[in-house]
């Protein structure tokens, strides 16, 4: 697996959650600490979520959030085979308008809707990541077009809507 390193200027990070402290308090310094909508299942691989009943709240970060144009979403998971699962989404109550990033039927997708309408869709071409194994998966917006990355590399994707790939959180 390669490391992706990148500096980060001054004051860009919005929020940091590692865990291994035991807290989910945010180590970016912007305080955007988060809650657990239920308590997950804690292993020694980490955090289980469930995704419905089990999640992290992080609605402190969507200010910090709103005005920008371009970002990066980086999580390191390890999702279950043959399912739809959210890794992250931010929205508004009813989720008409959102980013979400999730894996579809064993692919890796990222979409934004803007009240109700989907300006942007992408997904990779085939299966990503490997079923069980954990990765790190990140979404990129810069303000131009979004790119998925697994492990640091651009898997073939397809945008499968593409109104306005500029499109981000403001």
């Amino acid at each position: 697996m390669g490391i992706l390193q990148q500096k980060i200027t001054s004051g860009a990070c919005k929020g940091y959650w590692d865990f291994r402290s035991g807290t989910i308090d945010d180590f970016s310094g912007n305080s955007n600490n988060a809650t657990f909508g239920a308590t997950p299942r804690f292993s020694n691989e980490g955090l289980k979520f469930n995704g419905s009943t089990g999640y992290l709240n992080i609605d402190a970060i969507v200010g910090d959030l709103s005005a920008n144009t371009a970002g990066t979403i980086l999580v390191m998971t390890r999702l279950d085979a043959d399912t739809t699962q959210e890794i992250i989404s931010f929205g508004d109550t009813d989720a008409d308008t959102r980013i979400q990033f999730d894996m579809n039927s064993d692919k890796l997708r990222a979409l934004v809707g803007v009240t109700g309408t989907t300006q942007w869709a992408l997904q990779t071409d085939a299966a990503n990541p490997p079923n069980g194994a954990f990765a790190v998966v990140t979404l990129v917006q810069d303000a131009t077009s979004p790119v998925l990355y697994v492990d640091g590399s651009a898997p073939a994707q397809t945008f499968t809507t593409s109104t306005n790939k500029t499109y981000w959180f403001s």
